[in-house]
């Protein structure tokens, strides 16, 4: 079995086809800016400089580390602020949230440690940890626009399988208004992202001006009280009488009780922000807020019950089997992409079927995993917990430099390479890449599947850079 593994895993890997795409890479431990950044072995060094490189369509796979001030970062990190063309730019953890951290190192104050304006339309930024930003009233993790709206606005900027921890003023802002709609921004995308513990009267999402901005798949959690303000904010600037036209779904807002509100539509807390609100909100689940939903009658969709996570105490926020949010969210949403483990988001847990689970973690009983990092003529390992003894599981390979992509999960990317009845627990799986400097770069995407109740069901998805 190991020898077919092995050469099953090389047919796949001599028959993948390799894109075009320009990639770029930073190493904040061992890159230098005066490098090419076209290899992880000769990244650039800093954000900043990467931000400043990029052009239309590019990549850029951040490999683990920490970005900070201490390491030559100025903050905030623009994105689509100059002439220059950044649209559809990606912008990659290379090995996710765990291992990958942008830090304000608790004095960084400023409009955002991130910032994505008109030139970066469709940008995408996933898998990162953000922390440490100093508390300031208008401070946030990532800006999106500018309350001046026009050439600052941004538009259809995704931002997913992030974790905000605490200390953070705020996570998200999303601003943008303008007198003329066309102008405002708008199509922001932001789900699947863990936030934790936001300073004290500071929302962890502000949603400003009436471009459809969608708020889903999120989880947030709150362990003391953040005084009488909305964890999720949507409103619209009086200056232009604009309504919010937010699409808020399928969010855990778990609150400290007291004090905390869950999600308010169109409630003025100053003279600067108009009261009419008009967004959508579905399929949510408010709990543990003084209240829950605020400036509007909540739709029958939206709950008010204990999410049931696996366990607080270690910041395992993901759902426990009869949890009230399985099966129960809504697929009306922007793009249904993995959770925030890179599993797809259909798992059927309950009799209700195929439907997203709400928060940003879907449940599965059955977990796949990368063992080791794979290296150039080195051994790609990698197992399967939670399985039963004669459960058949398998391995899917692909390479996909836009292993981000809406068809990339949740569906098959190659044919099976392997199904193998498993007998002993834990069942480890090996094989080896070839000893070619080329594969250098690439990434492989591996995506597990298990046969589940009579179903062969796709589990979650693997995916890393091949090292030199």
């Amino acid at each position: 079995m190991i020898r077919y593994t092995r050469l099953a895993l090389l047919a796949a890997l001599f028959a993948a086809p390799l894109t075009a795409q320009t990639t770029y890479y930073v190493d904040q431990v061992g890159g230098a800016d005066t490098n090419g950044g076209t290899l992880p072995s000769a990244a650039w060094r800093t954000l900043t400089y990467a931000a400043g490189s990029l052009q239309k369509g590019d990549t850029l796979v951040v490999l683990p580390g920490v970005y900070d001030l201490k390491h030559e970062i100025t903050f905030p990190v623009n994105f689509g602020a100059t002439a220059t063309d950044q649209s559809n730019i990606t912008i990659i953890a290379a090995e996710g949230p765990s291992k990958t951290f942008i830090d304000g190192n608790g004095s960084y104050s400023g409009i955002g440690m991130i910032r994505f304006q008109e030139m970066a339309r469709g940008a995408r930024m996933t898998g990162f940890t953000f922390r440490n930003m100093a508390d300031a009233f208008w401070s946030c993790a990532i800006r999106l626009g500018s309350s001046s709206g026009d050439q600052y606005r941004a538009w259809d900027v995704e931002i997913d399988n992030c974790v905000f921890e605490s200390t953070l003023s705020r996570p998200f802002v999303v601003f943008g208004a303008s007198a003329n709609t066309a102008r405002q921004s708008s199509g922001m995308r932001i789900h699947n992202n863990l936030i934790l513990n936001t300073n004290s009267n500071r929302r962890a999402c502000e949603i400003y001006g009436d471009g459809q901005n969608w708020f889903y798949n999120n989880t947030i959690v709150h362990p003391t009280d953040i005084a009488d303000r909305a964890v999720v904010w949507v409103n619209a600037l009086l200056t232009h009488g604009q309504p919010g036209n937010a699409r808020v779904f399928n969010n855990i807002i778990v609150g400290g009780g007291t004090s905390s509100e869950g999600i308010e539509l169109g409630v003025a807390d100053t003279t600067t922000y108009a009261g009419g609100a008009n967004g959508v909100v579905l399929n949510n689940n408010c709990y543990n807020n003084k209240i829950d939903y605020k400036g509007f009658t909540p739709d029958a969709s939206n709950l008010s019950a204990d999410p049931m996570f696996v366990d607080t105490t270690k910041g395992d926020y993901r759902l426990q089997a009869g949890s009230p949010c399985l099966d129960t969210g809504s697929a009306a949403v922007a793009q249904l992409r993995h959770d925030l483990d890179y599993y797809p988001t259909l798992f059927p847990a309950t009799a209700r079927g195929r439907l997203p689970d709400i928060g940003a973690y879907e449940f599965h009983p059955v977990n796949f995993g990368l063992v080791a990092a794979p290296k150039v003529g080195g051994t790609v390992t990698f197992g399967f917990a939670g399985a039963t003894p004669a459960m058949p599981v398998g391995v899917f390979l692909g390479f996909d430099e836009a292993a981000y992509g809406p068809l990339s999960f949740g569906l098959v990317l190659a044919n099976p390479l392997f199904f193998l009845a498993q007998t002993v627990w834990p069942n480890v799986i090996s094989g080896t890449l070839p000893n070619d400097p080329n594969l250098e770069g690439l990434r492989l995407v591996f995506q597990g599947a298990a046969v589940i109740n009579g179903n062969v069901e796709l589990l979650n998805v693997a995916h890393t850079y091949v090292r030199k």
